[in-house]
């Protein structure tokens, strides 16, 4: 009896721990794609996010019409002006063409 109850404790440990394990790519995945949306300096996204934010703009706003996502970048990169923003023609036309490349990539 005692061998059975030894087993069943030793299955546990190790169903939680591939559980965990089987879960931390999951978990890293998700916040290094949160990360690669913050666009380094080099990217040329950086400028267009940054004017965003200095206008106001913020991540987790965009039920209130205040997202840096959904209603600030996303629309500068469809052509859309965005008041408090001013950004060069030149710098929506890197910044797309990087997006661009990046998803033909794929």
């Amino acid at each position: 009896m005692r061998n059975l109850y030894i087993g069943t404790l030793l299955f546990k440990n190790m169903l939680t721990t591939t559980c965990l394990t089987a879960s931390l790519p999951i978990l890293f995945g998700i916040s290094l794609s949160a990360q690669a949306r913050g666009f380094n300096k080099n990217h040329p996204c950086h400028n267009i996010k940054v004017a965003c934010e200095a206008a106001g703009f913020t991540q987790g706003k965009s039920g209130q019409g205040r997202g840096l996502w959904v209603d600030c970048l996303s629309k500068i990169r469809a052509g859309s002006p965005v008041p408090g923003v001013a950004i060069l023609p030149t710098e929506v036309e890197a910044c797309n063409a990087r997006i661009a490349a990046k998803k033909r990539r794929k």
